[in-house]
């Protein structure tokens, strides 16, 4: 295990340790499977060519606007989960780990439980942008399940091998 690995690994544990001990439901499983990820040399990058991280929708891959409705997907075996994208410009080439979190509320930071939680690891496309899509998957032993529009916060942790940048954007969540 190189360095760069062992740092993510014990950045990603200890998240996913306060999570368990702080949110009021379990942590959502990792899907490994679903994490799609493309480089797009097209678009120019952010002014002053400086690291940027934030939420697309995955569909649309417009920026996710303040208040911006998120829906959760039901499978018909009964799995559900939350499609999320990303657009990273990095600071550098390697490898990435995004850990997602979606928490209930609007606070600086976010004081409600967690609803959902994932990874996802991605080669980074420098020097261009780079999309990633992935799925939240719930937990079905969850134990919080608004019934209605629930406010909750996105937030994303990119972690590479000497460097970390966050992003979050404020949402309504409905399952």
């Amino acid at each position: 295990m190189s360095v760069r690995t062992s740092r993510a690994a014990l950045i990603l544990g200890a998240l996913l340790g306060f999570s368990i001990l702080g949110g009021a439901c379990k942590p959502m499983q990792v899907d490994e499977e679903r994490p799609v990820s493309s480089c797009d040399a097209s678009s120019p990058g952010p002014q002053g060519g400086e690291p940027l991280l934030l939420f697309v929708d995955p569909d649309t891959e417009e920026p996710l606007k303040k208040d911006a409705i998120v829906v959760t997907t039901k499978e018909p075996d009964g799995e559900e989960y939350l499609r999320v994208g990303l657009r990273h410009f990095p600071d550098d080439a390697g490898e990435y780990t995004y850990v997602i979190r979606l928490v209930a509320g609007h606070e600086d930071p976010p004081e409600g439980p967690v609803l959902l939680e994932g990874s996802a690891v991605s080669e980074a496309c420098w020097p261009t942008w780079e999309r990633l899509r992935t799925s939240l998957t719930f937990d079905p032993t969850v134990s919080f399940r608004p019934t209605k529009p629930e406010a909750a916060t996105l937030e994303v942790l990119a972690v590479g091998s000497d460097h970390e940048l966050k992003a979050s954007v404020l949402v309504v969540f409905r399952y």
